[in-house]
C-alpha cells in the first residue's frame, strides 16, 4: 500500500515564507527525539489492517466531497469556511492513515544525529532562507516550543540522496510559553510548504501538533523542512504567540 504522491515541482516556488520584521522576537525551540531502532517488519495481517483503514478514510473523504459539492457547488474556494475545513480534515485523515503505514514499512532508525541536525537547522539559512521567527534552546527548561522526532522513513525517491528522507515530528508547548497562548493557535492551521503536511492537530486526546516533513533533493534536506514548518507555525501565529502575555 503506497499512495502518497510526490509534490509537483511547481510547489517549490511557494516554499519561501514572507520576510518578517527583522527585530521581531524569536521563540526558543528545543529539539528532542524518541531514539529507536528499526521496528520489526509489519505482518501481512498488519498490512491488510492498514489498507482497510486507508480505504475507509478515502471512501469517507469521497462521500463527504460529493455531499459538499452538491450543497455548495464545485468551486471549493467558494464554500463556507466550515465546509472547507470539513473536507481538509477528511483529506488529512486519509493522508495520516497512509503515513502511519509508511512509517512502519519504510522505517529507518531514529538516531541522535537526526536530532542534532534538526537543532542546527533551526538557526541555519540553508537553501530556503533564514528562520526568522525561531532559534535553538539549550535546554527544555528554556524552550517556548519543543519539537520531538518520533519517526524516520525512506520514501524511496527516484534519486537516492543521502538526506532524501521524511521525518515525523510532534510540536508541543515548552515551559516558557503559556498553555493559554499555545491553545489559541487556530486548530485549522496547516503547513503550506512543499513536501510538508499536518498529520494531526491538538484535540481533547492529545496536546500535540504532528507533522510529516520530507526532504527534496537537491532543494532542501528533511531537517530544514522541519525547521521551515516550525518557523512558519510561529510566524503565521505571531498575534497569539508573541504578543503581551507570552512568558519570557
Amino acid at each position: 500500500m503506497r499512495h502518497l504522491l510526490p509534490c509537483s515541482a511547481l510547489a517549490i516556488v511557494m516554499m519561501m515564507a514572507a520576510a518578517p520584521d527583522a527585530g521581531a522576537q524569536q521563540l526558543r525551540v528545543f529539539v528532542d527525539a524518541v531514539v529507536s531502532p528499526v521496528p520489526a517488519r509489519p505482518t501481512e495481517a498488519a498490512r491488510e489492517q492498514a489498507s482497510a483503514a486507508y480505504k475507509a478514510a478515502d471512501t469517507a473523504r469521497k462521500e463527504l466531497e460529493k455531499r459538499l459539492r452538491a450543497q455548495y457547488g464545485r468551486k471549493r474556494d467558494k464554500w463556507p469556511a466550515e465546509a472547507q475545513e470539513q473536507l481538509a480534515a477528511a483529506e488529512e485523515a486519509r493522508y495520516r492513515a497512509n503515513a502511519e503505514w509508511l512509517y512502519r514499512v519504510d522505517a529507518e532508525p531514529v538516531t541522535e544525529h537526526w536530532r542534532r541536525d534538526i537543532a542546527v537547522a533551526l538557526t541555519r539559512s540553508g537553501n530556503t532562507g533564514s528562520k526568522e521567527h525561531i532559534t535553538s534552546a539549550e535546554s527544555r527548561d528554556q524552550a517556548h516550543l519543543i519539537v520531538t522526532l518520533v519517526g524516520v522513513r525512506n520514501p524511496g525517491a527516484v534519486i537516492k540522496a543521502a538526506y532524501d528522507r521524511c521525518l515525523a515530528v510532534r510540536l508541543a508547548r515548552g515551559p516558557k510559553l503559556s498553555a493559554e497562548r499555545f491553545a489559541r493557535v487556530p486548530g485549522t492551521w496547516r503547513p503550506r510548504r512543499a513536501k510538508a503536511a499536518r498529520l494531526a492537530g491538538p484535540d481533547d486526546r492529545s496536546p500535540f501538533w504532528q507533522f510529516d516533513c520530507c526532504g527534496l533533493y537537491p532543494h532542501f534536506n528533511p531537517d530544514e523542512a522541519v525547521a521551515n514548518v516550525i518557523d512558519d507555525f510561529v510566524g503565521e501565529n505571531r498575534d497569539v504567540l508573541l504578543t503581551t502575555g507570552t512568558s519570557q
